[in-house]
């Protein structure tokens, strides 16, 4: 939720809320037995308890393909989601002056004079989610979910807010509506390419909470393995970042 707050207001007070959440989870963890079980939980929340686990099943599957499938459909939900609430509901720009001080701190607010040297900025620059990724599901998952995934998601949800608002430093005409003329852009191969790291490396964890507040972490048993086939799709991804922000740079070259 603050993440989200954070895509939409650019705002560092939102990240608050993770602190105020966690004490509130402990306040409700400390609630007498007796009272957590006095009232039966409505069938509502025991559907929603059964989705939760099916969306869970998914973007936990062991096989790979299966995995990316889940987590490649829950981002275009949320993109599409973020994207028809930027497009509707905020107002044109909403995000830009945000975007240009991302830029400038990634030292990309000036345009190279050549591919070759734009490409290899705009590379590195998106090396570092990448990064964020392998080393957030090498170290933790939660309830089961590895702590990478939030990455590419949260990119996933900005770009569409982006999007939605036409808030891009070099903006579109005018606004794009929810269309596939997004195709022709770069910006969904790039999340594209974050999400297969994402689910490539999904069961390298090392340590997990098993219950978020409850619980302390600990080590993931049986120790992860790294398969050929994890390698493999990594490398898939790292590719398709690379030719996507080769694109990317040859479009905003010829500008």
């Amino acid at each position: 939720m603050a993440s989200l707050l954070f895509v939409f207001t650019w705002a560092w007070w939102v990240f608050l809320l993770i602190p105020v959440g966690a004490l509130v989870g402990f306040a409700l963890s400390r609630r007498p037995e007796r009272e957590r079980t006095k009232r039966p939980m409505p069938t509502s929340s025991s559907a929603i308890a059964r989705v939760g686990r099916w969306v869970q099943h998914q973007l936990l599957h062991p096989n790979l393909l299966l995995r990316f499938a889940g987590l490649f459909t829950l981002a275009v939900l949320l993109f599409v989601l973020a994207w028809l609430i930027g497009y509707y509901l905020l107002p044109e720009g909403a995000l830009r002056a945000a975007g240009a001080e991302q830029l400038a701190r990634g030292g990309l607010d000036v345009t190279a004079e050549g591919v070759g040297e734009e490409w290899g900025r705009i590379f590195t620059y998106n090396l570092v989610p990448l990064i964020l990724i392998v080393l957030a599901n090498l170290v933790l998952r939660v309830n089961g979910v590895p702590l990478g995934y939030i990455v590419p998601l949260y990119n996933v949800v900005g770009y569409g807010a982006f999007i939605g608002t036409n808030s891009f430093v070099i903006p579109y005409p005018e606004r794009l509506a929810p269309t596939f003329a997004i195709l022709e852009r770069s910006g969904p191969y790039e999340m594209t390419a974050l999400l297969i790291v994402a689910a490539a490396t999904a069961t390298w964890s090392h340590y997990q909470v098993r219950s978020i507040f409850h619980t302390n972490p600990e080590p993931v048993e049986p120790r992860p393995r790294i398969a050929l086939t994890h390698l493999v799709f990594l490398a898939l991804g790292v590719a398709l970042l690379a030719v996507a922000n080769l694109i990317e740079a040859a479009m905003i070259t010829a500008l």
